[in-house]
């Protein structure tokens, strides 16, 4: 490929694979009644390559690619046509081309092939345990020798099987085969009681575990509940502190004053009737107690 067709390609709005695949959307939209207008193909180009086309992109594309488009529509619309560049038909065709260049799409796809590989290993798991299961069978089938633990009374002789000899045989091969049933049984009891031995310190644990949650929670409870205490004794300081100090600031009335149409002045007022009032002024708190005012203030 020579530097102008490098040149050439580089400045192409759609590339091969794009101006193909919007090729197949269009004679499958032909096909359904629908053929493209110029206008719907330089948005469709846009939305593909996220660049604008120019003015005239459209014509020479259509023109370029007459061999294997279907059918289009250049000139001559009717105002329906035109008005279905912008109505739900292209809302339908834009969804169409956004479908195949879709991450999603993409996504789901790669998601498809793995669970097919998955599926596929699986399969191949599965037959091979099958094939496992069949042989184990066929060992479990197997036939038992007899007379293996039967020895002649001179070694290197000949052994008669006489009815009696294979009846001894047999009741070795019974003992044998209740030996190893108990030691399997004792073996089994071992793993079962084992088993319950860690279910019973693994429920130990839990319920140890649920002890000390609770007493957390306890602990927790009982912080609050000081902490509320703690809050309520100083909203309660800061309420007397408060009312002490609306006691101080509340203006006492002014015994001074004289009526200027009344030329009698009031009678003065002794000391005992002083202390009474202000004894009365005292207030108390809300524990019951008087709020004794400083030596300056009374």
């Amino acid at each position: 490929m020579g530097p102008k067709e490098a040149q050439y390609n580089n400045q192409r709005l759609l590339n091969e694979g794009q101006s193909q695949a919007l090729i197949r959307w269009i004679n499958h939209l032909t096909e359904k009644g629908l053929p493209l207008t110029n206008s719907m193909l330089a948005n469709f180009a846009r939305d593909i390559c996220g660049r604008k086309p120019g003015k005239n992109w459209a014509i020479r594309w259509l023109r370029s690619h007459s061999d294997q488009v279907i059918s289009r529509y250049s000139m001559g619309l009717d105002m329906d046509r035109k008005n279905a560049d912008k109505a739900w038909k292209y809302a339908i065709v834009k969804e169409a081309v956004n479908d195949v260049y879709d991450k999603k799409s993409k996504k789901l796809s790669n998601e498809v092939h793995r669970i097919q590989a998955e599926n596929a290993l699986l399969k191949a798991q599965v037959e091979g345990l099958q094939r496992t299961v069949v042989n184990l069978k066929k060992r479990q089938n197997k036939k038992k020798p007899l007379l293996l633990d039967l020895h002649s009374e001179k070694e290197g002789g000949a052994i008669f099987f006489s009815p009696s000899k294979v009846q001894q045989a047999r009741d070795l091969q019974l003992q044998k085969d209740k030996n190893t049933a108990q030691e399997q049984a004792r073996k089994d009891d071992k793993k079962l009681q084992q088993k319950l031995a860690r279910e019973a310190q693994k429920l130990e644990r839990i319920e140890k575990a649920q002890i000390r949650q609770t007493k957390r929670e306890q602990r927790q409870q009982e912080a609050a509940e000081k902490e509320r205490q703690k809050e309520e004794q100083k909203l309660a300081k800061l309420a007397d502190l408060q009312l002490q100090k609306d006691v101080l600031t509340t203006p006492k009335p002014c015994t001074n004053q004289r009526n200027p149409n009344s030329k009698q002045s009031k009678p003065k007022i002794s000391n005992e009737a002083k202390e009474e009032v202000i004894e009365e002024v005292i207030a108390t708190n809300r524990r019951g107690r008087q709020i004794r005012l400083p030596v300056r203030y009374r």
